[in-house]
């Protein structure tokens, strides 16, 4: 069994899946798990902050929230720097009240959604901030508002009621960081679960694009940063740069931030952005009558009474080719864009609007558009270029304002493939929501898989009990010095005669199908979930060899009531490691952390078992349960 590291770094993530939050920084404020409820009222009496923070640079972050409505409920979730206090708003975030729904930035008011009914209970209010420091938010998973303001430094997030009884629930969707060296592996801190970094598709074309070239004052550009103000097709007005080479005849793309601050509509004629890749620099236009180059690229119009997207593929050599079919569904709002263009082959080509710079979400309305029927003779294409449309008389009235940024050029592929975490996979992963099938071996009723509840099961577990369950690593034995076992949400929920010890119930790795006491041919290292001391204790590690060779250590004397979460890894031939975590997936409160020596004949553990003691004493007796499973060889955590 073997692992892949390379030339790797090891990083650990800010957050969990969902938001933890600090008691000591809460006031006004009942805490469960992942939701606080206000016990009072007034904003400057109620506030809460998350164990978690997030630096921006590290990764993106994405947070959301649900906010009950009841009667007159309302509450705030966002991100905030700084000392936690009732008059420290939040620097970015959403403020939910009893009909309403806006996005407060240091407790302005920045945008609205609707009102009345726009509002309702278990709506979800979502805040982005991502590894640039741009912050968007999304209210039920749409997208409402871009922030003008960049974010920077360290952030918690931090939530605020106005009224006793308001519910808020946080959740945090993804923290894993993208500015790291190809190769990192990731480990979660409370799934112990890894993954392995490759990064993004370099871009041929990016960053500082050098000269530009300018024809017109209605279309200018200052360090990459092109501005347009377009209002006449009278007069050719564009920008182009040089990339210095053709692109590809058949596959290229490229992206950009496209930000419309203004379209107005007048009596005049229609106004045209175009925006993509053509063959000739910004002096050359595109005439009415006929086409002056060869052209890809996004058209977007503005007229009196009607405005749209289109996908445009000139050919210098044909007519105009009327770009109004297809169009994209959805009429142009001042709004920010990220755009998507494509080449696909030499006749076909492709535009998507997204909502954020990983290119991941479609605008709302605006599925991803293509055309099949780009003239083949469309090639020699080398000058990026936003300009206008069209050299007809015309009268004033129509603008099309706003900037495009962030432009890069991917020649030869159809994508941009994204800076990727991919999970590997356990060497065994066991979640018990099958059945128990051939696969396993067992032997007795005691211990069994619990095909209702789905986990692992020791049902009145006592120590005159053989049985056992087992399963065989698919890859074979374990590695006899370096292997990782996460066991979640361990429980023991019953036990008897506690004065004379608890039965041991235990899970790990072993050699046989054997008992844990008394067994010549048995090696094991496995974790109790019950079976150690007198006092209601029922967490331990052990490790077992030869006849009589039993070895236990690290005990400790936990709760009935508690889950845990076991971790318990290999460092050498004669070292282990037993972590317990009584908090569920949070995995904040380490209540045991004990290193053992083991012997160095614990060898050949080929298989994942689960097994009771066997000490000759029918009055001991343990219940309880594994929820799921994982061993990683190779793997030190």
């Amino acid at each position: 069994m073997t692992i892949k590291y390379l030339d790797s770094k090891r990083i650990s993530v800010l957050s969990e899946d969902n938001v933890t939050w600090d008691a000591s920084n809460t006031t006004g404020f009942s805490i469960s798990g992942n939701t606080v409820t206000s016990t009072t009222s007034g904003w400057t009496n109620t506030y809460a902050r998350s164990t978690q923070s997030f630096t921006v640079g590290n990764g993106e972050v994405e947070i959301a929230g649900t906010v009950d409505l009841g009667s007159s409920h309302d509450g705030r979730i966002g991100f905030n720097t700084g000392t936690v206090s009732g008059s420290n708003y939040n620097v970015f975030e959403w403020y939910a009240d009893g009909g309403y729904s806006y996005v407060f930035e240091n407790n302005v008011q920045k945008f609205e959604v609707g009102g009345g009914a726009a509002r309702s209970q278990g709506d979800i209010y979502t805040v982005k901030i991502d590894n640039a420091g741009e912050v968007t938010y999304y209210f039920n998973g749409v997208y409402q508002y871009t922030s003008t303001v960049t974010a920077s430094g360290t952030y918690y997030i931090d939530v605020k009621a106005n009224v006793s009884g308001s519910i808020i629930t946080g959740t945090i969707v993804d923290v894993k960081p993208t500015n790291v060296q190809d190769n990192s592996i990731l480990v979660e801190k409370d799934t112990g679960r890894r993954y392995w970094f490759e990064t993004a598709t370099a871009p041929t074309y990016s960053g500082d694009l050098g000269t530009w070239e300018t024809d017109g004052t209605q279309v200018t550009e200052s360090s990459d940063v092109v501005t347009m103000n377009i209002q006449t097709r009278s007069t050719n007005q564009a920008v182009t740069n040089d990339l210095g080479a053709n692109l590809s005849d058949s596959a290229w793309v490229m992206r950009c931030k496209l930000i419309l601050s203004t379209i107005t509509g007048g009596s005049g004629s229609t106004v045209y952005l175009e925006l993509g890749v053509g063959s000739a620099s910004a002096s050359t236009g595109f005439a009415n009558g006929g086409i002056t180059q060869d052209f890809i690229g996004l058209q977007q119009r503005k007229s009196s009474d009607t405005d749209g997207w289109g996908l445009v593929g000139y050919d210098s050599t044909g007519t105009l080719d009327n770009p109004e079919s297809p169009e994209m569904d959805t009429d142009p709002t001042t709004r920010t864009y990220y755009v998507e263009i494509k080449r696909l082959s030499t006749t076909s080509m492709s535009i998507g609007l997204y909502d954020s710079a990983d290119y991941n979400t479609l605008i709302s309305g605006l599925p991803v558009e293509t055309k099949t029927d780009v003239p083949s003779g469309v090639t020699g294409l080398r000058y990026i270029r936003v300009g206008n449309a069209g050299m007809i008389s015309e009268t004033s009235g129509n603008v099309i304002a706003g900037t495009v940024q962030d432009i890069e050029i991917y020649n030869g592929v159809t994508s941009a493939t994204p800076a990727t975490w991919t999970r590997d996979s356990a060497s065994f992963n066991e979640t018990f929501t099958g059945t128990q099938d051939a696969s396993w071996s067992s032997s007795g009723s005691r211990i069994s898989i619990d095909t209702v509840n789905k986990r692992l099961k020791f049902d009145d577990v006592n120590d005159n009990t053989t049985d056992y369950l087992s399963k065989i690593f698919p890859e074979g034995a374990l590695s006899d010095t370096m292997w990782t076992m996460l066991g979640q949400e361990t429980f023991i929920n019953s036990s008897s005669n506690l004065s004379a010890g608890v039965a041991q119930a235990c899970y790990g790795a072993g050699n046989s199908n054997l008992d844990i006491k008394d067994n010549t041919n048995l090696s094991a290292i496995v974790a109790f979930i019950g079976g150690c001391g007198t006092n209601k204790t029922h967490r331990a590690m052990a490790h077992y060899y030869g006849a009589n060779g039993t070895s236990q250590s690290a005990c400790y004397s936990g709760s009935f009531s508690t889950e845990y979460w076991d971790t318990l890894w290999r460092e050498s031939a004669t070292t282990m490691r037993y972590k317990v975590f009584s908090d569920g997936r949070s995995r904040a409160t380490n209540v045991l952390d004990a290193p053992v020596t083991i012997t160095n004949t614990l060898t050949g553990l080929d298989r994942f078992l689960a097994v009771g003691g066997n000490h000759g004493v029918t009055t001991r007796h343990t219940y309880g349960y594994v929820n799921a499973i994982e061993f990683w060889d190779g793997v030190n955590k």
